[in-house]
């Protein structure tokens, strides 16, 4: 699940990385069912956290002490918990992997880190760090 896009860039990470532990230290392992599907738009396709409050907490935080960074540049008032898991698809396909993923669900999630990714170029990522979510 995205949490905070865009971010500070690679050469600025590491300053910010004892803050941001930090934070994201104090708020539980998010427990959560991915249980259902949804659309952004018609080539998109996404799984549902519910519930999705933990998951909501650790964005308004993140959103909070690093404001220079709205999610998603701040194009979207209510920013949706969500895993995506097609995008840009022909919306004629869509049908067929929506049941796809639909039949698979639903997945329990227990997410006990955070991962801080970094472009690589070309729209590959890779992880900087993993940074632990507190235990409660």
């Amino acid at each position: 699940m995205t949490l905070l896009f865009p971010f500070a860039g690679a050469a600025a990470l590491d300053g910010l990385r004892p803050a941001l532990a930090s934070l994201v230290a104090q708020h539980p392992v998010i427990r959560c069912w991915l249980n259902a599907t949804a659309r952004f738009k018609p080539d998109s396709l996404y799984l549902v956290p519910r519930p999705d409050d933990a998951v909501r907490a650790l964005i308004a935080s993140l959103s909070a002490a690093y404001p220079a960074y709205p999610p998603y540049a701040g194009s979207f008032p209510d920013v949706v918990p969500h895993v995506t898991v097609a995008g840009q698809v022909d919306p004629a396909e869509m049908p067929s992997l929506e049941a796809a993923f639909a039949a698979q669900l639903p997945i329990e999630v227990v997410a006990g880190h955070v991962s801080v990714l970094v472009e690589r170029g070309a729209g590959r990522w890779r992880t900087r760090w993993r940074l632990r979510l507190g235990t409660a």
